[in-house]
């Protein structure tokens, strides 16, 4: 058993995010949302080797799939 996991830290002006899972952290400037993270997921790997496009992601019998978990 495990769980996904998005942590960020501030330093001054420095921010640095950790991420593992299919939790994503994303960021609010201008009201524009823009995601900072990528899925640790199955098809998440799949699109960005080309094995999949990203019109086949919310049908695959994968896409629960998580690659990186934290506990697991």
């Amino acid at each position: 058993m495990g769980t996904t996991v998005v942590a960020l830290l501030v330093s001054g002006s420095t921010m640095t995010i950790g991420s593992a899972g299919d939790s994503r952290c994303y960021l609010v400037r201008d009201e524009k949302l823009q995601q900072l993270t990528q899925d640790d997921s199955w098809v998440s790997a799949a699109v960005g080797e080309g094995i999949l496009n990203s019109d086949d992601v919310e049908r695959h019998p994968l896409r629960n799939v998580i690659t990186k978990a934290v506990g697991a």
